[in-house]
């Protein structure tokens, strides 16, 4: 079953790719220009300004307080000349400036174009992925650092005087005038530029406060050129003008250099931006193909439909054949006393009869049969064209026989030795039983719902022994208390401060958690098992939690600066959680980063909140994320800090707020105490059932004889004999090693005792019924009495059984052990049955004809005397009353079109049953994980991560191979990242469930290899990556950089491990431990060659709510995953598959199962049907009609059993298949031992021998197993497991009152209708013993319908 939280997290690094520890911001980016020296303009035309302009400052005159950054001096002349030594340099840095002929005259000077070059270090490591958003970005800065024209564009606002040198000032404030134009398309060519390892746009981090969804054109600039980000010297005023103007009596020219859109190239060696970072680049993607459409007929429902004409059909053919029947045989349905007398008549009238006719070669001392009738139809002769003699129905009479002879012998051979027979029994169960020892229950979801060798389990086991498995996660899900906690005006009650701090309390009190370790002297505290992803530069926990915001401190929260409160702080953080400001002047440097050195992002950490409305929030999440290990021996210490953890949350409460909370072991545990929970509630489900099976055994003649003729002891030893079979069953399984699960210890002794106590009854009322003959002994009287039952039993059982062993051929674990203990259970008790029941019965029937007490057995009360037989009451009310109303000339037509009507009606929304379980239904009522996954549905606003992971064996150092991976320029846009950024569009996420684009290693290590300061080794160790302080310290590290092209061969894998090892910081925004490290699987040699194994791209899935949104997610990452390795694969020389890609998520195990239910439930039904038909074939002596009687049946009472499941809201799951299954082998119980009674009598009409079928059989049926489990499952809707309620209350209520409907209404007037002829045995018994009373005895016509046709059931039998 499944059970997923969802809790923001990715997997061992797509974790990290939703918490970035981004210590850098791009907001310096235009300030680190602002450090150079004042430069001198030059018109040299190549300035976005349409005049002749001149500088507006030129060399550094201060150094601001605030940033640090120098202040350049006003300045107004014009540009100077640019020393042809730095050309070089020029080139590297701002190549658009260059002039003609080595005249170059710039704003800048020499050691400016070297701080240019720095401060352009962090902004190309994070644009180049984009060549045209890098082009656009580089050339505007060095436009307004270094432009010749400045004063065409740029107005000094506010100078400010130099102490230093006196007479000279400085440039404070500016402003700056652009056209609408460039703005815009400045904009646009980068507002999709992804940031690889945090999944999200670059314009989280450019667009300061205003985040991704509120930034503007105008907002960026403003932004870039704030004081108030903390970095930029001067004050920058943007303002937008399409036209020139004049300001303070000068004429402006606005800026508006010519912008490269994002899907153009820069040059004709460079490609441009791919579909990933720029959405005008991807190619028009052909759409998905439709969603299947439901069946209709025009504007009607085509099952609907199909029903209606379904019925009519089959309607109008049994009401035609019916007529047709009655036309045909007028005389059919006529007492068999009446049938009796005109074979007889006919006989002494000389009406020859051939041998033919009777349907047999009789020996020539055989008789023909007098209650043969010429006629056929209805008749229990059934015409001789059906009752030709042949080898094959010789040889179904000759099996039916040595049948029914073996189990004389064996009941008179077990009457004669019960105790010997009882003792052996016992013996060999409790032997058996000993396995007990060796039991094992399952309750690990995983190991119960998913095949070993499913493809999720293997892809599961491949993800986790490659990369390690998904985050242990603890998550708080905090409500406040709507009537002690009130809203800031404009915010969501999440953000009351008292509310703030008293969750703040008890964040605090779990990291203070101190756990006994189980076995051990030790204690372990949080910060020994959470994910520390910075580690070992910053040792801090990651906890997703808005507290975080404030570094979890409680001061820092309630820090107030003038107009600056927390509610300010939490605004900048919720817009851009990497920011590392509060941006208000005079505040301390209050950062979002969280104590980690990740984000806090706001849609992990809040809920309830409208259209991405953060501020809004009603609820805050907490989540606390620990190390998992593929090594379950190293989870010891995680295990015993979430036992602490779980018990300091049940014990909590707060009057402010609710907490709803979750540990990683809290499902295994519920289950588990699930397993415990209605114990109770099972025990007296069984007494009761118990209780009414002691009692209704019993059959008093006299109230004097009433305790001797009870049959507690008799009744309860039966029940024993049920219980011993189901620990026999478990037994050998626990010798094998086979695991059981809860199912089995819930499922199977409620099964076998469906089936052990139906036989019961049939066994002890047949005897009770039956009279003993002249000189016969009771053990033969026993053996009798068994040989009629027991064939009937022995069908049941074996056709259970087989229906379970054929089960058992499912995939999924849960169903094929259950279907493999059921199967056993019900063969150990049939055999139980036909030894150790029958040496009890026989011992039980000694005790009544001695009159001695029942339970007391030694008290004698009154003489001897036999056992007298005599019909119970309900026998008499099924004999009198029930059948002959039921098989009534009107009410069998009215019967038969009701149950085609329900049929029909189940027909019609079959396909509407829902598939899948809601996870919590796998709760037990009083669970604290019903509130936590209520809580998940309605306020969490996150889906979970998913891999796309391509296996061991990929030459990731060859560009093609790289271009078919990777999502950034130069990349195939139908790269694995390019699949998945197509499929994350708006257009295609309701669809694909894919929320983000891809988080892609691969770009990163690229723009980490480029960019300069990252790529860096000791001199002394080229093996060992510089420490990012020393990286400029030339004698230390030597750079492996390379911006001109990709790393390939050897140098690929050379330098990849630095990557994987470099934390990011200011020096290098692409450092790739954190995000990385395990994404990537390195594998050494011998000689410690390096190669790299496995590795995946992560994104999302969207928030995802139901069982069917978590199934059609995996769906389609399978679809997409195959179309990936189609790709890898295409071109193949050899056409074989050499590279394969395959998704995966945490979830993925669970609800895999979903995909193939309904192939898996049809297969499954399918089996158990074959298996039931061979069986009652073989076992009805070669007998097709009887057999295919039996299993129509069944089929409409599974049938009606689904479309219960639909209107009683029972989903489609591994539970209700197993109880499916189930329901299959009771169904047999219903039907088989009527169809075979009805089989084997022969006297009168079919009419006739339905009544005596249904008499019989039917009313052992309803009070051994209708009654029986009607009392039991009333009992199951009082549990406290919602799964019990749902799934064994409503489904067994339904397989009990449909399988009584079926075997006591339907199929009795079915086989009215379309019943099987008699079988030919029993049909020459029948007749020659007929012939002999009706020849020697005189028919009086008053004693013929009771008299003379008991005589010849007796005879019969």
């Amino acid at each position: 079953m499944m059970l997923f939280r969802c809790d923001g997290g990715g997997g061992r690094n797509g974790f990290m790719e939703t918490f970035v520890y981004i210590r850098f911001f791009l907001v310096f980016l235009c300030l680190s220009l602002f450090s150079v020296a004042p430069v001198r303009c030059v018109d040299d035309g190549g300035d976005g300004g349409g005049g002749g302009g001149h500088c507006i400052w030129y060399s550094d005159c201060m150094v601001d307080p605030q940033s640090h950054q120098s202040i350049p001096c006003s300045y107004t002349g014009p540009a100077k000349k640019l020393s042809s030594e730095y050309i070089p340099l020029l080139r590297s840095t701002c190549p658009n400036l260059e002039g003609t002929n080595n005249d170059t005259y710039l704003c800048c000077d020499e050691s400016q174009l070297k701080g240019i070059q720095e401060g352009m270090m962090l902004p190309q490591s994070l644009l180049q992925r984009c060549p045209s958003c890098w082009r656009n970005f580089r050339d505007f800065l060095c436009y307004m650092s270094c432009g010749s024209k400045q004063s065409d564009y740029l107005v000094p606002k506010k100078l400010i005087p130099v102490p230093e040198h006196k007479g000279e000032e400085a440039i404070e404030e500016m402003d700056f005038y652009v056209t609408e134009l460039f703005a815009n398309g400045f904009y646009d060519s980068c507002k999709n530029v992804l940031f690889g390892s945090t999944n999200s746009p670059v314009m989280q981090i450019l667009c300061g406060p205003w985040g991704v969804d509120d930034c503007t054109p105008y907002r960026l600039l403003s932004f870039m050129g704030s004081k108030s980000n903390g970095y930029s010297p001067i004050q920058i005023n943007y303002f937008f003008e399409n036209h020139d103007i004049e300001v303070n009596s000068t004429s402006i020219h606005p800026f508006n250099m010519t912008i490269i859109p994002c899907n153009a190239s820069i040059d004709n060696a460079t490609s441009a931006c791919s579909c990933t970072d720029c959405p005008a680049s991807c190619p028009h993607a052909p759409p998905l193909p439709p969603l299947p459409v439901h069946f209709h007929f025009g504007s009607l429902d085509g099952m609907i439909v199909v029903a209606i004409i379904f019925f009519f059909l089959l309607s109008f053919g049994f009401l035609l054949g019916a007529y047709l029947g009655t036309c045909l045989n007028p005389t059919s349905g006529g007492s068999p006393a009446d049938e009796i007398k005109a074979a007889v008549g006919r006989r002494l009238a000389g009406v020859g009869l051939s041998r033919s006719s009777i349907g047999g070669d009789l020996s020539s001392g055989d008789e023909i049969s007098p209650l043969h009738t010429v006629d056929g139809g209805e008749n229990g002769g059934c015409g001789a064209s059906q009752g030709d003699s042949s080898s094959y129905s010789r040889f179904g009479d000759a099996i039916d026989r040595a049948i029914s002879e073996f189990f004389v012998s064996w009941g008179t051979f077990c009457a004669s030795n019960p105790i010997s027979i009882i003792l052996m029994a016992i013996v060999i169960s409790l032997a058996l039983g000993c396995g007990l020892f060796f039991f094992q229950v399952t309750t690990d979801p995983i190991e119960l719902w998913s095949s070993a060798s499913s493809q999720a389990r293997v892809e599961k086991e491949y993800f986790d022994s490659h990369f390690e498995p998904f985050f242990r996660t603890e998550q708080l899900i905090i409500i406040p208390n709507k009537d002690l906690v009130k809203a800031p005006a404009g915010w969501g009650r999440a953000f009351n401060m008292e509310f703030l701090k008293e969750v703040l309390k008890l964040q605090l009190s779990i990291e203070a958690i101190e756990a006994p370790v189980v076995n051990s002297t030790r204690t372990v505290n949080l910060k020994d098992i959470c994910f520390q992803p910075l580690f070992p530069d910053v040792k801090e926990c990651t906890i997703m939690s808005v507290l975080n915001y404030f570094q979890n401190d409680y001061d820092t929260l309630t820090y107030a600066y003038k107009n600056h409160t927390y509610l300010d702080h939490i605004e900048t953080c919720l817009r851009n959680p990497t920011s590392n400001n509060s941006y208000c002047d005079g505040c301390p440097n209050l950062m979002c980063l969280g104590t980690f050195g990740g984000t806090v992002l706001p849609y992990v950490a809040l809920g309830d909140f409208p259209n991405n409305n953060y501020s809004q929030a009603n609820v805050l999440v907490i989540t606390f994320v620990i190390n998992n290990h593929f090594n379950k021996d190293d989870l010891t210490d995680a295990l015993a800090w979430e036992k602490e953890f779980i018990t300091l949350m049940g014990n909590y409460s707060s009057p402010l707020f609710k907490v709803s909370y979750s540990a990683e072991r809290s499902i295994q545990d519920e289950l588990d105490r699930e397993s415990h929970s209605d114990v109770t509630t099972i025990i007296v489900s069984y007494v009761i059932m118990f209780c009414y099976i002691a009692l209704a055994l019993g059959q008093a003649t006299t109230c004097s004889r009433l305790l001797i003729e009870s049959k507690v002891t008799l009744g309860l030893s039966g029940v024993i004999i049920v219980l011993l079979s189901v620990m026999a069953s478990i037994g050998i399984f626990g010798f094998i090693g086979v695991p059981a699960t809860l199912i089995i210890v819930e499922v199977i002794p409620f099964l076998v005792l469906a089936v052990g106590v139906d036989n019961i009854f049939i066994l002890v009322q047949t005897y009770q019924r039956t009279p003993r003959n002249q000189n016969e002994t009771r053990q033969e009287h026993i053996g009798r009495v068994v040989g009629e039952v027991a064939p009937s039993m022995l069908l049941s059982s074996l056709s259970e059984s087989c229906c379970f062993f054929l089960g058992a051929l499912s995939m999924m674990p849960a169903v094929r052990v259950f279907a493999l203990y059921a199967a056993v259970a019900l063969i150990i008790d049939f055999l139980l049955q036909i030894t150790c029941f029958v040496g009890l019965m026989s011992l039980d029937i000694a005790r009544q004809e001695d009159s001695r007490l029942d339970i007391l057995c030694c008290v004698q009360c009154g003489k001897k005397q036999d056992a007298r037989q005599a019909d119970s009451v309900l026998f008499r009310v099924f004999s009198n009353i029930y059948a002959p109303l039921l098989l009534s000339k009107y009410v069998r037509p009215f019967v038969v079109i009701s149950f085609i009507g329900l049929l029909c009606s189940s027909i019609a929304v079959i396909n509407k049953l829902n598939v899948g379980l809601e996870q919590n239904l796998s709760m037990p009522s009083d669970s604290f994980l019903l509130d936590y996954l209520n809580s998940i549905n309605d306020y969490l606003s996150v889906g979970p991560p998913v891999y796309f992971v391509v296996k061991d064996g990929y030459n990731y150092s060859d560009v093609d191979r790289q271009n078919d991976i990777c999502s950034s320029y130069g990349c195939n846009y139908t790269s694995i990242a390019s699949q998945i950024g197509v499929m994350a569009g708006l257009e295609n996420r309701n669809r694909s469930y894919i929320a983000e684009p891809p988080s892609v290693w691969l770009d990163d290590y690229f723009d980490w290899k480029r960019a300069e300061g990252c790529c860096s080794f000791l001199i002394a160790n080229e093996s060992v990556l510089c420490p990012a302080d020393l990286r400029h310290n030339d004698s230390v590290c030597m750079s492996c950089s390379d911006a001109t092209d990709r790393p390939t061969g050897e140098a690929f894998v050379q330098y990849l491990p630095f990557f994987l090892q470099d934390n990011p910081g200011t020096v290098c925004t692409k450092g790739g431990h954190a995000a990385y490290e395990s994404a990537v699987e390195l594998k050494r040699n011998a000689t410690n060659h390096i190669t790299v194994g496995a590795s995946y791209v992560s994104t999302y899935h969207t928030i995802l709510k139901t069982s069917q949104d978590y199934y059609e997610a995996l769906r389609f990452a399978r679809q997409l995953s195959a179309n990936m390795s189609d790709m890898l694969n295409a071109g193949s020389p050899d056409g074989t598959k050499r590279y394969e890609v395959f998704a995966y998520s945490i979830f993925y195990v669970y609800y895999e199962q979903y995909l193939t239910i309904w192939e898996d439930t049809l297969s499954n039904l399918a089996y158990s049907l074959i298996a039931i038909l061979v069986v009652t074939y073989v076992l009805m002596g070669l007998d097709p009609y009887s057999a295919i009687v039996v299993v129509v049946t069944i089929v409409m009472i599974i049938i009606n059993l689904l479309s219960l499941m639909y209107w009683w809201d029972i989903q489609l799951n591994a539970v209700s298949l197993v109880n499916l299954v189930m329901a299959m082998g009771i169904s047999v119980e219903f039907c088989s031992h009527i169809t075979r009674t009805f089989a084997n009598a022969c006297e009168g009409s079919k009419v006739d021998r339905s009544k005596e079928a249904l008499s019989t059989m039917g009313s052992s049926v309803l009070s051994g197993i209708t009654l029986t489990k009607f009392v039991g499952i009333v009992v199951l809707a009082f549990a406290k497991s919602q799964i019990f309620q749902v799934f064994y209350f409503r489904m067994y209520l339904g397989i009990v009152l449909f399988g009584a409907s079926h075997g006591l209404i339907f199929l009795p007037v079915f086989l009215s209708y379309a019943g099987p002829c008699c079988h030919r045995q029993n049909k020459l018994n029948a007749a020659k013993s007929c012939s002999r009373e009706i020849l020697t005895n005189d028919v009086d016509d008053d004693h013929t319908d009771s008299h003379l046709h008991s005589r010849v059931t007796v005879e019969t039998s």
